[in-house]
């Protein structure tokens, strides 16, 4: 054939000048290498890269955050033991942030005072409707009872004691109603006991960039530095809130991605050290395999830019499934004849390997493709890197593989049968045993696999708690450490659903109907704010105005006896002209508007729907049901409702749908490609399809027995285990076919190989389990026991039920 002569001639080239070869291969790769650094330094870890962008919640979310300003913020959490201190530094910082007048900065808020001291003075014109009207009559009542006991001629019926205990149920009432509008009656924003003081500062620019949220990180930490000499050690600061969770979640995973791409290098290292004894062949191995990736990630930096956090640790993925060529390329290579001249050893190892390498990058690759009609931009990303990264590797491995070899010259080992060659042939040469330890290992992982079904029917195939797939140290000790002390302390979530319409005029309407889910037990909305929440309409305002009118007037009329110290403060302040006039947006102050003011300045078109802190919205099923919830609401047409709530509901549900449908389409690939492959041999693809779809589906059974359930991140170890069952069971084929050996004889000659390229791969996912992010850890585990299922039933149960050869072969020889 053509390409069979082309490349005969390609590798005699490059045996006679492999350096010159290899200069040109160092040339080439360094365009590839500076975009895959600008790929591995571009990582979007941020959940809105998950979702497909033309998604309903994803473009929600953006309308939201093209209208609305940034809900992105560093929250300073000053605590020690003295709340006096705690007050005083978050004073002093807040001065300094603003002298400091960082572009970065939107807006610091570090007390309540002025808007205590105005939802004080207008609390009969805010509260609603309802509890205004149940107050005026109290008020109606106890005065009419006053006015009676201050007739000369009134005799009471019962103990005077009534008279306190009738002021004593008021001042109670009217503290109630002042407390819903009061929630740090010291000014400050911090817990009952004073013990952590807080200060949020609000960022200008986009909440989903990192380098944004670092940038305000660096300039509040700038400003609580300089603070906190004064102050410390009585005073200890911690950050919190949506940047800071961001920075942290991002951070880790940069970190785990250093780190297990260290320990990859390290222990593939000296994996293949000992397999080959020989640390030449580590150099081959490494040096074939490194251009390939290079290619793959310097035209994925073209395709996809960037890496998200489903896709930011495909190197080491990537590596570990792409390092089987070069691996069995120098099987092959090794064990050809030591007298043979190198270019035809060079050739034939490459002739004697293209069946099973072939088959193997097209396979894995299907099924990495499968994973890129998902919809889910954290599975179809990481599906066009690996398909990508699978052929890459494998086309690479071909042209670098015989540079390497003919400038390093590994030593061949020729066709003598090594000890542990023999010890397998022996093996399986012992039919029940053979079969008793294939089975045996059938067993088990049945028994396992049923333990995790039985699981899964009672806890759920899916993870739903959101806690479990974050970065462990944040949870711990970090930034989300705090986060629920954050939510005691505001009563609701911080950053609220948000619904926006064009027309005015059907705010309300569209904010009664939200109000609906703010009734019942649990109710799952705390509460929903407008602008009329802060400035009520003029004809309720007025309404409520003559009320109070009216009851000044009563007021004025009772002896000044009457009228009980506590309930007369209030009551004193709400008849005063500052409160008996209309409530004006001017006059309200501004952090009160800061979520509903669009950037235009615009405040009737924006509806807040703040979920309740009563419900555990760490649990997905809970996320869900309030998404479902709000789409149930009916809306004008004009309506928009977005925000993260919505949108991890929308991650969750697109999951739980795609899941299914990708392991099918990954299974059909697969099978679909093998058929031009061994359509000569069709009891191959049938035997194919026995093991590689049930070995994936047991797998993720014995994961589930672990108490390690799907979620978006190491559902993508399913279609990878499809892919690797493939690769191994087509690697024992094409060694069947290139040695002329049958499945027991192969699997002696080159299960080594075989069991080498499953143990750098397991490595690359087993440093995963080191991880801090907790999906990432789930993957990891995810993985590797798809691996070792994958390549302990090609090489053990395969064989072992394989027909054996009519003449079989002396068992020192090849």
């Amino acid at each position: 054939m053509l390409i069979g002569k082309l490349y005969g001639r390609y590798v005699t080239f490059v045996c006679r000048a492999p350096r010159a070869a290899a200069s040109v291969v160092l040339l080439l790769c360094i365009w590839p290498a500076l975009q895959t650094v600008r790929m591995f330094t571009t990582v979007k870890a941020d959940l809105q890269e998950l979702l497909p962008r033309d998604s309903d919640a994803a473009k929600a979310l953006d309308i939201v955050h093209a209208r609305v300003p940034s809900q992105g913020h560093i929250t300073v959490v000053a605590h020690g033991k003295s709340p006096p201190s705690n007050r005083a530094f978050i004073d002093a910082l807040a001065v300094n942030l603003r002298k400091a007048q960082s572009p970065l900065v939107a807006w610091v808020q570090a007390d309540v005072r002025d808007e205590r001291a105005w939802l004080k003075l207008r609390a009969p014109l805010l509260m609603t409707a309802d509890r205004f009207d149940g107050l005026m009559n109290d008020v109606d009542s106890f005065i009419t009872s006053a006015k009676a006991r201050a007739n000369p001629l009134f005799v009471p019926l019962d103990d005077d004691d009534d008279k306190d205990d009738g002021w004593q149920a008021l001042r109670e009432r009217l503290n109630v109603e002042v407390r819903a509008k009061d929630r740090f009656p010291r000014g400050y924003l911090e817990t009952v006991e004073g013990e952590a003081v807080i200060a949020i500062v609000w960022l200008r620019g986009s909440d989903v960039d990192i380098d944004t949220a670092r940038a305000l990180k660096k300039a509040v930490a700038v400003q609580v530095d300089r603070t906190l000499a004064s102050f410390a050690p009585a005073v200890q600061v911690a950050y919190t809130g949506d940047a800071a969770n961001f920075i942290e979640e991002h951070d880790a995973v940069i970190e785990d991605l250093s780190l297990t791409s260290l320990v990859v290098l390290f222990l593939v290292t000296g994996l293949i050290a000992i397999y080959f004894r020989s640390l030449r062949s580590v150099v081959v191995v490494l040096a074939t395999l490194v251009p390939g990736l290079l290619v793959t990630f310097g035209l994925g930096r073209l395709l996809v830019g960037h890496l998200n956090s489903n896709t930011a640790f495909l190197g080491s993925i990537i590596a570990g499934n792409g390092i089987n060529y070069p691996l069995v390329f120098l099987s092959f290579y090794r064990r050809r004849d030591i007298n043979e001249p190198l270019p035809m050893a060079v050739i034939g190892a490459g002739v004697a390997g293209l069946p099973g390498t072939l088959g193997a990058a097209a396979t894995a690759s299907a099924a990495y493709a499968g994973l890129a009609a998902s919809g889910f931009r954290g599975f179809s990303q990481f599906g066009y890197l690996g398909g990508l990264g699978m052929i890459a590797t494998w086309a690479l491995t071909y042209l670098t593989a015989p540079i390497a070899i003919a400038w390093l010259r590994p030593a061949r080992m020729g066709t003598v049968s090594t000890r542990t060659e023999v010890g397998l042939r022996r093996f399986f040469a012992t039919p029940w045993l053979a079969k008793g330890v294939a089975l045996a290992f059938l067993g088990a992982v049945a028994a396992v696999a049923g333990v995790g079904l039985l699981r899964a029917k009672s806890d759920g195939v899916y993870e739903m708690r959101l806690g479990v797939l974050r970065n462990r140290r944040s949870i711990s000790s970090g930034s989300a450490s705090w986060d629920p002390t954050m939510n005691r302390l505001f009563g609701s979530w911080v950053n609220p659903v948000v619904a926006l319409v064009d027309d005015p005029s059907h705010r309300e309407t569209a904010a009664q109907s939200f109000r609906g889910l703010s009734v019942g037990r649990p109710a799952l909305v705390d509460r929903v704010d407008t602008i009329e929440t802060f400035v009520p309409s003029a004809a309720e305002q007025s309404r409520r105005l003559a009320d109070l009118q009216r009851l000044r007037s009563r007021i004025d009329q009772l002896p000044p006896e009457e009228l009980h110290a506590d309930v007369a403060e209030y009551l004193t302040l709400w008849m005063s002209p500052q409160a008996l006039r209309p409530v004006t947006l001017p006059e309200v102050p501004g952090p009160l508007l800061r979520n509903i003011r669009e950037r235009d300045g615009t405040v009737d078109k924006t509806i807040l729907i703040y979920p309740s802190t009563k419900i555990d919205y760490d649990d997905g099923h809970n996320m869900i049901a309030l998404a479902k919830a709000v789409g149930n609401v009916t809306l004008p047409g004009d309506a928009v409702v977005g925000g993260p709530f919505l949108f991890m509901a929308s991650l969750f549900e697109l999951v739980h749908a795609e899941a299914p449908r990708v392991v099918l389409i990954v299974f059909l690939l697969v099978i679909v490609l093998l058929i031009p492959l061994y359509r000569k041999k069709p009891s191959r693809i049938l035997l194919s399809a026995l093991v590689i779809g049930p070995v994936a589906l047991f797998a993720q059974a014995m994961v589930l027995a672990a108490g390690i359930r799907i979620n978006m991140l190491n559902f993508a170890a399913v279609p990878i285990t499809i892919g690797v069952g493939a690769d191994y069971l087509l690697n024992l084929f094409g060694a069947m076919d290139g040695l002329a050996l049958d499945a027991r004889a192969a699997c002696a000659r080159m299960g080594g190989a075989i069991l080498l390229c499953s143990l750098t791969t397991t490595v690359g996912y087993g440093s995963l389990l080191m991880a801090y992010s907790g999906a990432l850890r789930s993957f990891g585990w995810a993985a590797v026991v798809g691996e070792l299922v994958a390549v302990a039933t090609v090489l053990l149960v395969v064989p072992a039920f394989s027909p054996t050869a009519n003449a079989r072969s002396n068992p020192r020889q090849a």
